[in-house]
């Protein structure tokens, strides 16, 4: 079965009220030198195109963002995007940047949210309701702080092996990482790992 291609509805925004919106989008946590390089490229550009993105349940957002945002912060700079944030008001990830470079983030964004809710489903139904992956195993202060596996969504108290190519993604053992090579090779393909 084919799949259809998504359509994305962008808006150009002139630079003064891009930066209007990511400051009130991110509420000033952004650090200083990242948001002055930001708007300077903004500026220069002449503006920012946007576009959104409806975020799936918290657990799954989770696994999109990356432990400690680290999905959202590598597609964003290799996308070339100006900013990805989760605006949790409106329950959506948003994108600045210019318009190709907007939409090629925001598939990859697309592409690990189909795949983690197919995993999130697939996990669910093979444990059942009371499985540690339901609504209440995400509370709690470390919930945030642990890796998951990127194939089994299991997060082992050991050290987890990350992807020789992309340096990102994590793995119980070489099995997992085997058994997701077909799926992780997508997104993984072309990444320059983080220093």
């Amino acid at each position: 079965m084919a799949t259809t291609k998504p359509r994305y509805v962008l808006a150009k925004r002139d630079p003064m009220t891009a930066m209007y919106e990511i400051n009130g989008l991110t509420g000033g946590v952004l650090p200083a030198d990242y948001y002055n390089s930001m708007a300077y490229t903004i500026f220069m550009r002449g503006g920012s195109n946007t576009g959104s993105l409806p975020a799936p349940v918290t657990r799954i957002a989770r696994r999109v963002i990356g432990f400690k945002g680290l999905y959202f912060r590598y597609t964003t700079e290799n996308c070339g995007v100006d900013l990805i944030w989760h605006d949790r008001v409106t329950d959506r990830f948003v994108f600045y940047g210019p318009y190709m470079n907007v939409v090629r983030a925001m598939n990859i964004i697309n592409h690990r949210i189909r795949l983690w809710t197919e995993r999130d489903a697939a996990v669910n139904t093979e444990s059942g309701p009371d499985a540690e992956s339901g609504p209440d195993a995400e509370s709690g202060p470390d919930a945030e702080e642990k890796a998951s596996c990127h194939y089994c969504l299991t997060q082992p108290d050991k050290k987890m092996p990350k992807c020789g190519q992309c340096q990102v993604a994590r793995y119980c053992d070489a099995t997992c990482q085997a058994a997701d090579w077909k799926s992780h090779k997508k997104e993984c393909k072309g990444v320059e790992p983080f220093d």
